[in-house]
């Protein structure tokens, strides 16, 4: 359990010191995590009016998830934090006692109690955990927890063993099968994956997450049916998950239900309107769809919110207007940009594009300039 302060000039707040605080504390994983979830736990105050425990899930780039019980009390000038990790069902009694117990007695202190205060706070810090930290060798949560680290690291190997004696120590950690899944899922491992997950659903049959992640491994093996009603279930279960959309919209897009796809992702903007990748798969979806302007306006937006990806994201917008018969304006971007690199480094904008062409005519969809572009595309200039 850790203890902080934030002062209300840093929450810019007068009013709803608490609510402020959370957002805050949300705000800052947002900037710094691949995915946040936020649950408002007014079970867990009682009658109190001067605290707020808000359940908070971070997830990385790997799907490893960690969460957190925020708990702040509010005071004069500002909010007292308490962060316990990690949540699990069996500690909410925990948390509302300590909650319960929770009492406020101000008074000031003088030069030298304050200055004893402070050195044996000093005393009791404890060292900055590492990426691997070390742990109790019967301590089933740190083991979990430092899977997760190593897992953030790319040590695949590392935190499949770590999951794998956490889940030893507690059979029923489900958290420590959907976080092994992933790491099998990054080895290649789909079917142990998704095994993982089935046990996870076995023992948790509302976890969102465990859906998901196993509908995601199914759509790699090819079960686009299977991971559609995967997607489905854990939509269901938590429809306020922004990244499970997208997830479902790639499944029904492999299955040419691009009204699906596109109404997937327009569910995903509504809940994240700040994710540009959002608006750049809708933009792709929108020409399969034959919606050029609701595939330019697409584009547009996602240029605004991802510049980083303007190079991709152009491909998609050059696209919009060749179908929409504005030629003028898709030959200037493919021009512009014909020998533009990928963020990855690993084909040209022109490339792209003449990829983009061949998914186009196996789709059916063509357009008589369509040839024009691909002359300017792959002819060379003339040499001096």
């Amino acid at each position: 359990m850790m203890v902080s302060f934030a002062d209300k000039k840093e929450l810019q707040s007068d009013r709803d010191l608490l609510s402020a605080h959370a957002q805050w504390e949300i705000d800052y994983w947002n900037q710094h995590a691949s995915r946040v979830e936020s649950d408002n736990r007014a079970d867990l105050i009682g009658t109190r009016k001067d605290v707020k425990v808000t359940e908070i899930r971070v997830y990385n780039d790997k799907g490893a998830q960690l969460s957190s019980y925020l708990i702040g009390l509010a005071a004069k000038d500002g909010v007292f934090a308490l962060s316990v990790s990690p949540v699990k069902k069996d500690i909410d009694p925990l948390v509302k006692e300590l909650v319960s117990s929770f009492k406020l007695v101000p008074r000031k202190l003088d030069a030298e109690e304050a200055k004893r205060l402070s050195s044996e706070a000093k005393a009791q810090q404890s060292p900055a955990p590492s990426s691997a930290p070390e742990v109790h060798p019967k301590d089933a949560e740190a083991y979990y927890n430092r899977g997760i680290a190593k897992l953030d690291k790319d040590d695949f190997d590392g935190a499949i063993a770590d999951n794998t004696r956490a889940i030893e120590l507690d059979p029923k950690l489900t958290d420590a099968y959907y976080n092994r899944g992933n790491a099998k899922r990054a080895k290649g491992d789909l079917d142990g994956a998704i095994a993982d997950c089935t046990r996870a659903i076995k023992l948790d049959p509302k976890s969102a997450n465990a859906y998901n992640s196993r509908g995601s491994f199914k759509g790699m093996k090819g079960d686009v049916a299977g991971a559609i009603a995967d997607y489905n279930r854990g939509i269901q279960l938590n429809p306020k998950d922004s990244r499970a959309y997208p997830d479902r919209a790639r499944a029904h897009a492999k299955k040419k239900e691009y009204d699906a796809a596109v109404t997937d992702t327009l569910k995903a903007t509504e809940l994240d309107p700040k994710n540009g990748g959002y608006y750049l798969n809708l933009g792709w979806y929108q020409l399969f769809n034959r919606k050029p302007r609701e595939a330019i306006a697409a584009s547009l937006k996602a240029l605004e919110l991802w510049p980083d990806k303007a190079v991709l994201i152009k491909t998609n917008l050059a696209h919009g207007y060749l179908f929409d018969n504005q030629f003028d304006k898709a030959k200037t971007i493919y021009l512009e940009n014909k020998d533009a690199k990928l963020p990855d480094g690993k084909r040209t904008f022109s490339q792209v594009v003449l990829d983009d062409f061949k998914e186009f005519a196996d789709a059916g969809i063509t357009h008589p300039d369509m040839e024009k572009i691909k002359a300017l595309l792959t002819t060379k200039p003339d040499a001096p």
